[in-house]
């Protein structure tokens, strides 16, 4: 079964024509960085071309990810909580800022937050425009997974509340907010996802994540196949432990909270 496995991957890597050698000592040492070159995987290459950093290209995608995510979670909140106020002016215009930044592309708020903020005095890197970017794009989709999870939550936990006289911020963060947060879940795990794929949307500003890498190899050395490979199992290899990893988080929070289904 074995020889069959591998009799096969060898006639598919023949039928593509990959170069191994520009996989073994540019590809990887670019994606991976000195943490590749240190476990001696390029021990037979002559000159690897090594990213600078320790995980390369790769730690730069995991940071965009999680630094654009933590962003998009708390401004997301604040989102949430901005429609819900008894302003309804403020409210208005929360709700109107949350559909802006909904129905335009992830690329052009990109491409705004680095090139024409500079006009109004607003300048940014390419990493803080990045995350600035991303933050806000998934922030007013989260924003709309909070709205929903705590509208589900039963009025009579707000008006039981009210009755013991117990303060507004106690109310929220203390019994409205837990009882939202396993029906938010799902919709945050989705969205983390979806944050993980749309890194590669930073390669317009020059953000070395693993798009930009990859790119760059390819024009360089006019091999795309090889490269454009990896990158796409390398996301599918992380993303796919990460949807599980999101879903036992789920189901142990849902248990906490005496939640059945």
């Amino acid at each position: 079964m074995f020889d069959f496995i591998t009799d096969y991957f060898a006639q598919v890597g023949a039928r593509l024509d990959w170069d191994w050698e520009l996989v073994q000592c540019v590809v990887f040492p670019k994606l991976f960085g000195t943490a590749y070159t240190d476990l001696g995987f390029a021990a037979a290459c002559k000159d690897p071309a090594v990213s600078g950093t320790l995980l390369g290209a790769l730690g730069n995608t995991l940071t965009a990810v999680f630094l654009g995510y933590a962003i998009a979670m708390v401004v997301g909140l604040v989102f949430a909580i901005g429609q819900r106020t008894r302003s309804k002016i403020l409210t208005h215009i929360v709700r109107e800022l949350v559909e802006f930044i909904r129905s335009t592309p992830l690329v052009v708020q990109i491409f705004f937050v680095f090139f024409v903020g500079p006009q109004f005095g607003i300048t940014l890197s390419p990493w803080v425009a990045g995350m600035t970017a991303i933050g806000l794009h998934y922030a007013a989709y989260l924003s709309e997974v909070y709205r929903g999870a705590l509208n589900a939550v039963p009025a009579g936990q707000t008006e039981a509340c009210i009755a013991l006289n117990l303060p507004a911020r106690r109310t929220f963060f203390g019994i409205i907010v837990p009882q939202a947060l396993p029906l938010a879940l799902p919709g945050m795990g989705n969205y983390l996802i979806g944050i993980f794929k749309d890194t590669p949307m930073l390669m317009v500003i020059g953000v070395a994540e693993m798009m930009h890498v990859a790119t760059a190899i390819g024009s360089e050395y006019w091999r795309y196949t090889e490269v454009m490979t990896i990158v796409g199992l390398i996301f599918l290899t992380l993303s796919l432990p990460t949807a599980a990893v999101l879903r036992m988080f789920e189901t142990f929070v849902r248990r906490k909270m005496g939640m059945t289904r």
